[in-house]
């Protein structure tokens, strides 16, 4: 079967995937698993700006999962094991999405249990990356998500989880955003070049500063905030598509002299867009000082979280759903309801922003806006499983 990169000569700049075919039963059942964590964090999420910001309701008990590991360590460390695991059949591996997700949502509890799930599954995700290794003679990428993961199972086994310290939470969200940086990475390491390589060693330092920080820190976040910078823009100045997209503007290409066809014109914006996020996030870190100290966490886990992670989510998602159906990438992505998801994420950092001049604002801007991001998300993927088995 061929890649969904390959399926269509044009993809090719944009996306280096390996191929993809249909989830089988065990991993459909993680794949669930990973939807019941993004469900259990916009409850939490809607929940807890409710309860926050001056609605009546009661505050989300101290039992219940925090909202960052039910998305960071639930929905999307489980999103990216299924879809490695889908490229690559995980065979007596498949337990490992299920361990991890159950270890990430009860660690806050104490349990030793959990502690030994969460690092049960690390183990056996570093063992299904050294599988990819040996399979598709390449080390970059399975490095980079192992090093990833063990970032994250650092920072949600610390007492408060990814709650209990801003730089905790920053580890948890740079490990998924490595995992994204290193796709972007990947068309251009299979070269020789210099530069590539040296933004891959910039997310493996980046990673590396993140995880002194949790253990021996915390650093400064200024300091964080410009080590995000540095790493997120080597990326950004390496990312094939960012590149190819600028060839053909540059050579005044269009659709209708065989340049970008719409679905990649959508993609360079989008990708563009992503990169933006992280750029505003990395300028709030560096301004952490300067923020309204009430939200100040919360502008930037939306810019990085919201931001960024969800926007490579929504680029991303046109051409590996596809592939997931063994077809090629959909000819058009649903453009307005991936600029309204980004319209509601600015509501939601002007809110933010607006907590000390505009109360009121901050406070609608809370839950409202969560429920619509939701929203959004699954009507946004629905469109695209739609176009996908038509064209299966």
């Amino acid at each position: 079967m061929k890649s969904a990169a390959e399926a269509t000569g044009a993809t090719a700049p944009f996306f280096a995937m390996p191929s993809l075919r249909a989830p089988t039963p065990v991993l459909r059942a993680a794949m669930m698993v990973g939807v019941a964590c993004f469900l259990g964090a916009v409850l939490t999420g809607i929940w807890r700006l409710a309860a926050t910001r001056g609605f009546p309701v009661p505050p989300v008990p101290a039992a219940w999962p925090p909202h960052g590991h039910w998305m960071v360590g639930g929905f999307l460390a489980v999103l990216i094991m299924v879809e490695r695991m889908t490229a690559l059949p995980p065979g007596w591996l498949a337990w490992v999405p299920f361990v991890y997700a159950f270890g990430t949502l009860t660690v806050h509890m104490g349990w030793a249990v959990a502690r030994g799930a969460v690092i049960l599954g690390l183990l056996g995700w570093t063992v299904h990356r050294l599988r990819a290794v040996r399979v598709y003679r390449a080390s970059e990428k399975p490095l980079i998500e192992v090093a990833a993961l063990g970032l994250l199972t650092l920072a949600v086994t610390q007492p408060g989880g990814l709650v209990g310290r801003p730089d905790a939470a920053l580890a948890g969200l740079g490990a998924i955003a490595s995992v994204i940086a290193v796709e972007r990475l990947e068309l251009l390491l299979r070269g020789r070049t210099l530069g590539p390589r040296l933004a891959w060693a910039g997310l493996l330092g980046w990673m590396a500063l993140l995880a002194g920080s949790v253990l021996w820190g915390p650093l400064p976040l200024p300091l964080l905030g410009w080590a995000t910078a540095l790493a997120m823009g080597a990326v950004l100045t390496h990312d094939a598509a960012v590149r190819a997209a600028v060839r053909v503007f540059r050579g005044g290409a269009g659709p209708a002299t065989g340049g970008l066809p719409p679905l990649y014109g959508f993609l360079t914006k989008a990708l563009l867009g992503a990169y933006a996020w992280i750029g505003l996030g990395a300028a709030l870190i560096v301004g952490w000082d300067a923020l309204p100290p009430a939200t100040a966490k919360d502008m930037v886990y939306h810019a990085v979280g919201l931001g960024f992670i969800f926007t490579m989510i929504l680029a991303h998602a046109p051409v590996i759903l596809p592939a997931v159906f063994g077809g090629a990438p959909v000819r058009r992505a649903p453009v307005a309801l991936f600029w309204l998801f980004q319209t509601t994420t600015v509501l939601r950092l002007v809110g933010d922003a607006a907590v000390a001049k505009a109360p009121v604002l901050w406070a609608w801007t809370g839950w409202p806006t969560g429920l619509l991001h939701t929203i959004l998300f699954g009507l946004y993927m629905a469109a695209l499983v739609r176009q996908a088995r038509r064209r299966c």
